[in-house]
């Protein structure tokens, strides 16, 4: 099964046209667009195919194919909105990952022995953590997702490597 992949939040109807305020999570707003249409986490409520959007005070303001009216769009409710993974673009960075590539890689010290795996990849403001399963701890230290405390990703192999000074906490 693929994996799905969470792109937006549609938050409330806005207006009477049948336009929505959805959140957008990805870097760039316009990519929800791109990446139209949009499923809910159940199938059943069908797709959303998002035509138009514009910045507004809660986020975005979304105009959606076959939605015209205030209660069409109350009838769609709220929830979170996804794509399938592999309809995200390739990164043309070095070094650049989405979020749902990282989940799942088993974690390695500095000699190759493994020690956990990586269960999620955490934004609290101040840059990337990965958030670290450890067999032996009842809870999850997070590793900064930096160069230095993880200098190998091999998403081929399926893990990352974590440099000397990163596991002195673990």
């Amino acid at each position: 099964m693929a994996a799905k992949v969470c792109v937006a939040s549609l938050v409330k109807p806005h207006g009477l046209q049948g336009e929505v305020v959805i959140k957008i999570f990805t870097q760039e707003p316009e990519a929800v667009l791109a990446l139209s249409p949009l499923s809910f986490d159940d199938p059943a409520r069908g797709l959303l195919h998002v035509t138009a959007i514009k910045p507004a005070k809660e986020g975005f303001v979304a105009r959606l194919k076959n939605i015209g009216n205030r209660n069409q769009a109350e009838a769609l409710g709220k929830g979170l909105l996804f794509v399938e993974r592999d309809s995200l673009p390739d990164l043309e960075e070095e070094d650049s990952y989405y979020h749902v590539d990282l989940i799942g890689l088993r974690v390695l010290d500095v000699d190759g022995k493994e020690i956990g795996e990586v269960i999620r990849v955490q934004n609290f403001g101040a840059g990337d953590l990965l958030e670290v399963r450890i067999s032996e701890r009842k809870q999850a230290p997070f590793v900064p997702f930096t160069r230095d405390a993880v200098p190998l990703v091999d998403l081929v192999e399926g893990y990352v490597q974590l440099g000397p000074d990163d596991l002195t906490g673990l």
